[in-house]
């Protein structure tokens, strides 16, 4: 079982690589680097000659054939083993889906042409979805880590439902989170499709309602951020009024408000610095990080009458 909680750990991982590296394939244009070919690039199972941007998508379509494959593997072992709780299981199969449904996302872009300066409504629907539907990848693959941890495999510990006041808490959570992700993805998109030069005249452009609708949509991010961090980090003050005495999570849920505040003040810098590179990936990995942590936390609540944690 600790292979398998390592196993569970690497997937994590390589997820945030692959989505990263995802948002820089965008950043660079390179999303037709394959031109319009899948899973071929360019008609090649291995492009012999690439050029930059061509490496770039290739890099990102061979990281996440791997991330594939051993989501495959984990769930091979998952099932394999006797040990293994319904939770446990009922992650890994989640994680399968949503990772199907992301390979088949990133098919229809490509195929359908949905990249490089592509400016549709249906490119920033999708990129939305795109990002709704990481997130709940990012959901099942904490829930595979958190239940492969052998305290849980070796015990008869079963998660208890929360408090109705706890579910609303954890529920509005949740939902802004997603909200706030999907506006950003849209955001981030007009971001890359019409960069910003001058912030006093992109305030311009996006007040402008004859202006392009993904420079109006950028305008909905910040102000949402604004609203959702302060929401959120009242929510998670005060929301959880019987958990007083309990460490584990009280030490989670310190986490989850450091992560708020701080990536408040990186998406404040990358829209100061009109989002550069290096501040929109760090405020992409920021935001599935609160995302991951509040997914621990309400997992950390769901086993709040539990024996103490080693994690």
């Amino acid at each position: 079982m600790n292979k398998l909680h390592r196993l569970s750990q690497m997937n994590l991982f390589l997820c945030l690589f692959v989505i990263i590296w995802g948002a820089w394939v965008r950043r660079t244009h390179s999303g037709a680097g394959c031109g319009e070919h899948w899973p071929l690039c360019n008609g090649e199972i291995v492009p012999l000659s690439p050029s930059l941007n061509t490496f770039i998508e290739f890099t990102h379509r061979l990281s996440s054939g791997f991330f594939g494959l051993l989501i495959l593997y984990t769930l091979f072992c998952v099932f394999k083993s006797k040990q293994t709780s319904r939770a446990l299981r009922l992650s890994i199969v989640g994680a399968f889906l949503f990772t199907f449904i992301e390979a088949f996302i990133g098919a229809v872009l490509v195929k359908k042409g949905l990249v490089l300066d592509n400016q549709s409504s249906t490119r920033a629907i999708l990129i939305a979805f795109h990002l709704v539907n990481t997130f709940f990848l990012l959901a099942t693959l904490t829930g595979t880590f958190f239940f492969s941890h052998p305290h849980l495999q070796k015990s008869t510990i079963k998660p208890l439902p929360l408090k109705p006041k706890e579910s609303i808490v954890f529920g509005l959570l949740f939902l802004s989170l997603i909200w706030l992700g999907a506006s950003g993805a849209i955001a981030a998109l007009g971001n890359t499709l019409f960069p910003v030069t001058d912030g006093l005249q992109a305030l311009h452009d996006e007040l402008n309602t004859q202006s392009h609708f993904l420079i109006q949509l950028r305008l909905y991010h910040p102000a949402s951020a604004i609203l959702v961090v302060t929401m959120s980090l009242a929510l998670l003050t005060f929301g959880f009024p019987l958990r007083q005495n309990d460490n584990r999570f009280l030490f989670g849920k310190q986490i989850v408000i450091t992560l708020f505040f701080t990536g408040l003040m990186i998406g404040l810098i990358n829209l100061f610095l009109h989002a550069p590179n290096i501040t929109a990936l760090l405020h992409l990995l920021w935001a599935d990080l609160i995302w991951i942590s509040l997914c621990h936390l309400y997992l950390v609540g769901k086993m709040f009458h539990s024996p103490p944690l080693d994690f």
